[in-house]
């Protein structure tokens, strides 16, 4: 849809700006009257000078400065998710840019990738807040509404869908009026369906 949509761009006055990774293959690759601006990874010095933005001058942090700079390699992104991993895990103490490593930098792990960084920040929240981001993930970021939901508020929907996923399709919610109508959610590759009653 969005590479659609860059097609009638060059016939108005509007600049479209569009990030993706470099092995993304898509449409939006080939759009039209596009330029095409490559980012290369960080040098040595920009990821140094970034990592001490975000950690401070402090002489505690000075060693553990370098320690994420090579683990980074040149990742910005990743290199601020080490920083706030290690501040969740109180390695570090403060605010940012004033951070001081209360242990030794020799005794320091930082997570090996992006990917563990985030999977150990998700694993460090509540147990309710696991489940409900474990539901988010199987409904994905586009479901089917049925009118029963149209007409509440999203925050219920979005409850009535994560109570669902939670419980199971056995256990879906259902109406047994002879005039009731089915809906159908989405949740990720699998359909949870229900009934609502009409209206009087």
């Amino acid at each position: 849809m969005l590479a659609d949509f860059l097609k009638v761009i060059p016939q108005t006055p509007v600049m479209v700006l569009v990030t993706y990774r470099p092995d993304y293959p898509g449409g939006l690759t080939r759009a039209a009257d596009a330029q095409t601006i490559s980012l290369a990874p960080l040098g040595d010095s920009e990821t140094i000078a970034l990592i001490t933005e975000l950690l401070g001058v402090d002489s505690s942090v000075g060693d553990l400065t370098m320690t994420i700079a090579d683990r980074a390699a040149g990742n910005p992104f990743f290199a601020a998710e080490i920083v706030r991993d290690l501040a969740e895990r109180r390695v570090l103490v403060g605010d940012r840019g004033a951070y001081v490593c209360v242990r030794d930098v020799a005794e320091v792990t930082v997570p090996a990738t992006l990917q563990a960084a985030i999977a150990a920040r998700i694993d460090r929240l509540e147990p309710t807040a696991k489940r409900s981001l474990g539901a988010a993930a199987v409904i994905g970021s586009r479901f089917d509404t049925c009118p029963r939901f149209r007409r509440s508020s999203w925050r219920r929907a979005f409850t009535f869908i994560l109570l669902s996923a939670r419980r199971g399709p056995s256990r879906s919610e259902s109406l047994t009026a002879p005039e009731s109508r089915r809906c159908t959610i989405t949740l990720g590759n699998r359909r949870t369906s229900g009934s609502q009653g009409s209206s009087t």
